[in-house]
Parts: C-alpha cells; structure tokens; sequence
C-alpha cells in the first residue's frame, strides 16, 4: 500500500507541475499579446511601418465575405485614399489595377480591422478586389470609371 500512495504522490506531483507550466503561457492560444505599433510574429524589436495619412479624396470601402461596397460612385482624376473595413469574418485586402496603376494591394487585414491603400487614378477602367483565396468569385470585386 506504501508504495501506491507513493505512485499517486509522483503522479500528483506531475500533474500539478504540468497545469502550472500552462498557465504560465497565459491566453487561451498560449501567444503573447502583440504590443501596439508592433508586426506580429515580427519579433520584439521590430515595428510595424507608421500608418500614412490618408491623402486626396477618402473612399471607405467596406468588405463583407461576399462584397466590396464603396462609399462613392462617381470618380475623376486625382488621388484617391481607399479605406477598407472588415465587417466579414475572414482576413480581406484590397487590390487596384487600372491604367498608370500596376496591381497593387493594402495589407492583408483581420476582421473588424481597418486598413489604407493610397493610389493615383487617372481616366480610365479600375477594377478593385480582394486578392484572397477565390474572394474574388465570390462577389468581392468592384469596378470603377475615372472620367
């Protein structure tokens, strides 16, 4: 019997120290939360790039999981700040391709984050779309005349 009590004792002991090291790794998925101005998994001395100040004409576009709504129709020359929100679940961007505008994408965003993309359109057809897995096919994508 002696030995039993010393077996379960071992085994408590196991045990125990195994539930401390976890709760040591805090949240629930064990990541330390990222600090602000910092890009995750880009290591304690690096920072995220200062967000640009949004330039010309502000245009929000909002993403769902199926959409791209802009906040405007109608579009001349100039230059052009889109703002893109996340309201759908999944991570989205926002890609410009059109005349003087090589394809160009914002930074992938999570949702309900927000992000900018400044670009320089000029007359012409601009498509917009999310460049994430097939987004695009299912709706996320829009096209805009500059005149």
């Amino acid at each position: 019997m002696n030995r039993t009590i010393r077996t379960q004792s071992r085994l408590l002991a196991v045990v125990a120290a195994a539930a401390l090291a976890l709760a040591a790794c805090g949240g629930s998925n064990g990541a330390a939360p990222i600090p602000p101005n910092q890009t995750p998994g880009a290591g304690p001395d690096v920072e995220a790039p200062a967000a640009p100040e949004a330039q010309g004409t502000v245009i929000t576009v909002i993403a769902t999981d199926t959409s791209l709504q802009l906040s405007e129709s109608t579009f001349s020359p100039g230059t052009y700040t889109f703002v893109l929100e996340n309201q759908g679940s999944m991570p989205h961007d926002l890609a410009v391709e059109g005349p003087g505008v090589d394809p160009v994408a914002s930074p992938l965003i999570g949702p309900g984050d927000t992000t900018e993309l400044t670009v320089e359109l000029q007359a012409g057809t601009y498509e917009l779309w999310c460049t994430v897995g097939n987004h695009r096919a299912l709706g996320m994508e829009a096209t805009i005349n500059v005149a």
